[in-house]
């Protein structure tokens, strides 16, 4: 699985995949509704078959482990994408953007000059970015020109703690430093709004005591007192296994890491979702196991937990089938 995470700060490069043809269109994006405007044109996949070549190029390129992270252009732009790899990462960023017409010069297709930083920045056109370790990036740059997809080298990771982003384009001399900022006092800004909400629903100092140590937090240290090893082919393919259900809730996330490490210790794992219970689709009188999966429910509303665990208690048929399994 790849996340938006940076793995390798300090020896990876970023590249950047820009599909939406050069066209930097704003209308809807974040930038336009800051200013509480609508924008005049949204982005928009005028070319299908690049999307499809894109893909694929990138599925090659996960099945043969060479990505190490990567997140799409989406609600903010191609600088939101940028900022939540290195905040995800904990580490910073040096980058150096082109502007559409002279990064297209290496990819495929035709696209229009004089792309504004702004625009080239928050539109929020497909595209996405990608972490590599650089002894990769020529068989990367290789799969990427037989499948006829436009690429940019932008930049790499850093372990410093500092994000800088340049932008340089043909109608201007030099480059244009648009951002180089301390990552952790950008981050600090970007969870602002979280912080406040928080405080209104937990203990404020609490909540001020987080935040000081989110400041400048340290990834936490795992350690093991075993050496895993795996599952054995008996347990994997014998006939009869425990069967555990993996439950989930509308909205639920992480059911299929939890199957996958059910499954992978031996199990026989479920698929059931709440309807089940309520429509008796299923019954756990067959079950020697259950799992609740983490993640949220309902769209992370407040109490969703509750409004889970309250499906179960308010339904007299479905109470009563969990206590009889407890």
């Amino acid at each position: 699985m790849i996340t938006p995470d940076i793995k390798q700060p300090g020896l990876s490069k970023l590249i950047y995949i820009d599909l939406g043809k050069g066209k930097n269109r704003l209308g809807g994006s974040a930038l336009a509704q800051v200013f509480n405007q609508p924008g005049n044109e949204p982005p928009d996949v005028e070319d299908p078959k690049s999307l499809t070549r894109a893909f694929n190029a990138v599925q090659e390129l996960i099945a043969k482990d060479i990505i190490l992270s990567g997140h799409d252009r989406s609600d903010g732009g191609l600088i939101t994408t940028l900022l939540e790899m290195a905040f995800a990462g904990n580490c910073g960023i040096e980058i150096d953007i082109e502007d559409s017409a002279e990064a297209q010069k290496r990819g495929s297709g035709e696209v229009k000059n004089g792309a504004s930083a702004l625009s080239h920045l928050f539109s929020e056109e497909l595209g996405l970015i990608m972490e590599y370790m650089p002894e990769k990036e020529n068989e990367i740059i290789s799969v990427f020109k037989d499948r006829s997809v436009t690429y940019q080298i932008i930049g790499r990771t850093l372990s410093e703690k500092r994000i800088k982003i340049d932008f340089h384009t043909s109608a201007l001399p030099g480059l244009i430093t648009v951002l180089d900022e301390d990552m952790r006092s950008l981050r600090d800004i970007w969870e602002e709004t979280s912080y406040h909400l928080e405080r209104l629903q937990a203990n404020p100092e609490s909540v001020e005591e987080e935040r000081k140590i989110n400041f400048d937090r340290k990834s936490p240290a795992f350690t093991l007192t075993f050496i895993p090893e795996d599952t054995s082919e008996d347990s994997l393919e014998k006939g009869v296994k425990p069967k555990v259900a993996i439950i989930r809730e509308e909205g639920s996330n992480s059911d299929r890491e939890m199957t996958s490490a059910f499954y992978q210790a031996g199990f026989e794992t479920w698929d059931i979702t709440m309807t089940d219970f309520l429509e008796r689709r299923i019954t756990l009188s067959d079950f020697r196991g259950i799992a609740f999966v983490g993640g949220f429910s309902y769209a992370d509303v407040l109490d969703s937990a509750k409004g889970w665990a309250g499906v179960i208690r308010n339904n007299k048929k479905i109470w009563e089938e969990f206590q009889v399994f407890l």
